[in-house]
């Protein structure tokens, strides 16, 4: 586990991450709903894909693809900021590696 928190420490670096922790003691989040992503293709609209055991879908109507954009930004609202993300992080990486 030390080194996938040093691995997402070093990818936060990035300039095209952003790393965000949604804490798990919230009660409810979208992510409890299932697994999502929202795609953004520079020049098409965007799309929102979904995968399960045996297969992934792919969403592309406005009205669904705006569904998935909802749960995004009620995530982002959910999620700790940037910095309290890496902050988090990193004590968590340091309490295991004083273990």
């Amino acid at each position: 586990m030390e080194e996938q928190l040093r691995f997402l420490i070093k990818m936060a670096q990035r300039t095209n991450v952003t790393l965000r922790v949604v804490p798990q003691e919230s009660d409810w989040n979208p992510l409890m709903e299932g697994q999502f992503a929202v795609i953004n293709f520079e020049h098409d609209p965007p799309i929102a894909t979904s995968e399960n055991q045996i297969s992934s879908l792919f969403f592309h109507r406005p009205k669904d693809v705006a569904a998935f954009q909802q749960k995004v930004e009620q995530l982002l609202n959910f999620a700790m900021t940037s910095a309290d993300s890496l902050g988090w992080i990193a004590n968590r990486l340091n309490h295991l590696e004083s273990l």
